[in-house]
């Protein structure tokens, strides 16, 4: 979708769009139930914004990192097993010591489950597809207080 100049009604912390904004008489109003910014926040939705669909994702990817990223969570060896089977692994790195992989499906936008072993521990956590394993291992080895 060209964005230049397109604008969007997006509700403050949300996960997802609520409408792309079509100007209408000089009004911007919700693309299928035509209503306004003003409808919307008098029928209780009081943290609705027009903004510039461009400003509207960047706020939807923080709100979906705030939503599905956690700290990482030490799961047992089957569960780590049981997500390396269930889908192709994506950016799977090994050695003797470590090993880390992402679930090749996406919980949401960019965020996949990543897995990690180090040594004979396990952990999962949520994060974006685009960082290394590399980087991915020293978070969880951080906060686990493992060293990798």
């Amino acid at each position: 979708m060209q964005s230049n100049n397109v604008m969007a009604f997006y509700e403050a912390g949300k996960t997802h769009l609520y409408s792309i904004a079509v100007l209408r008489d000089g009004t911007y109003r919700t693309q299928y139930d035509n209503e306004t910014l003003d409808d919307l926040r008098a029928h209780g939705r009081t943290t609705m914004a027009l903004l510039p669909f461009d400003d509207a994702c960047k706020l939807i990817d923080d709100a979906q990192m705030a939503a599905y990223c956690h700290a990482p969570v030490e799961i047992t060896r089957e569960q780590f097993h049981d997500m390396l089977e269930v889908l192709p692994p994506c950016k799977w790195s090994r050695s003797k010591t470590y090993e880390a992989f992402f679930v090749s499906e996406a919980l949401a936008g960019d965020i996949h489950a990543w897995h990690v072993r180090i040594g004979s521990r396990y952990w999962a956590l949520n994060r974006s597809r685009t960082r290394s394993p590399d980087s991915i291992i020293s978070e969880v080895a951080a906060a686990a207080g493992v060293q990798s």
